[in-house]
């Protein structure tokens, strides 16, 4: 028997919303607890924004690339770099189970872990995000020494890498010298934190 699938697609559309071109279509087995039926708990990690200039940057989690499309959504550029697996770990396990734990109740009875499994090693990135500069800052799997550290790569517009840093906070927003993050504290709340930014030579 095949397998049922289902499918994410970035496309995009005119002001009538009319199909004008798709971009990227990934497909998932759909996942089945009757049958055994498993989903990668990565694959879902895809990110997509918008430069200055309107072009559109995406990445999957497959590859360490972000991808780089004008609005006619043909690829003219990307971001690729050499990395180093970071192994999935019991305590890892342990911790996203806790945190999909909470979402299984809001699932109708299902248990969400019946439904995924977990890879061998992380996916090249988290996600990425782009300063007020167009710089393009990549948050990674590869841990710090600190609890909740994960190290940020950083690239210029023309994607030439100049700069890494490790940091708790998820940082989203990076404008005139001030970053905004999002930590988690002790009791479980998730904190938006403003810090200071600026790079020396």
């Amino acid at each position: 028997l095949e397998v049922p699938k289902m499918y994410m697609e970035l496309k995009k559309y005119d002001a009538e919303l009319n199909p004008v071109f798709s971009i990227a279509k990934t497909e998932f087995e759909l996942p089945n607890p009757q049958t055994g039926t498993k989903m990668d708990i990565m694959e879902f990690i895809q990110s997509y924004l918008f430069d200055s200039e309107g072009n559109l940057m995406y990445g999957v989690n497959k590859d360490y690339e972000i991808q780089k499309y004008d609005a006619d959504g043909k690829l003219f550029f990307s971001i690729q770099k050499d990395y180093k697996p970071v192994k999935v770990t019991k305590e890892d396990i342990a911790d996203i189970e806790e945190r999909m734990a909470a979402f299984s109740g809001m699932a109708q009875g299902v248990d969400l872990m019946e439904l995924f499994n977990f890879p061998d090693v992380f996916p090249p990135y988290q996600s990425f995000f782009l300063d007020d500069q167009d710089n393009v800052y990549v948050r990674t799997w590869e841990k710090g020494e600190g609890e909740d550290e994960y190290w940020t790569d950083v690239f210029n517009k023309d994607g030439v890498f100049f700069a890494r840093f490790v940091h708790k906070s998820e940082l989203r927003i990076v404008d005139g010298g001030t970053a905004y993050g999002v930590e988690e504290n002790e009791e479980g709340f998730r904190l938006i934190k403003r810090y200071s930014a600026s790079w020396t030579k």
